[in-house]
């Protein structure tokens, strides 16, 4: 998750897409633009499916989120879930996130906690 979070800063900052506008970027874009491994870009990783959301329109300019939860019958099936968006801080849940439980602004749930908590 760290990884993807500074892929995104890098991405935005640096205008990888050189499209003149500071916006995110998808899974396949931090990978094609080598900010993140090929593993990881691939969307599975050490027993983890991962997604990378970005707001459309203006908003993409300013928000992101990233989903890390356990493959079925993987590795790491009984493992938690994890989420972070443009702010940082990465949250966790012991029972299964979906992607139809993420806000399309990307905000974090509040009944994910941070990790560490």
């Amino acid at each position: 998750m760290w990884a993807i979070s500074s892929a995104q800063s890098l991405f935005r900052e640096g205008d990888k897409d050189d499209n003149g506008v500071l916006d995110y970027g998808t899974l396949d874009q931090l990978r094609r633009y080598k900010l993140i491994g090929e593993e990881l870009g691939s969307g599975v990783y050490e027993g983890y499916e991962f997604y990378v959301g970005v707001s459309d329109g203006p908003k993409g300019q300013f928000s992101w989120w990233a989903l890390a939860r356990p493959v079925p019958d993987g590795p790491c099936a009984e493992g938690r879930s994890f989420f972070t968006n443009q702010e940082g801080v990465i949250r966790y849940s012991m029972a299964r996130i979906y992607l139809t439980d993420i806000d399309p602004s990307g905000a974090a749930n509040s009944a994910w906690p941070p990790v560490g908590q």
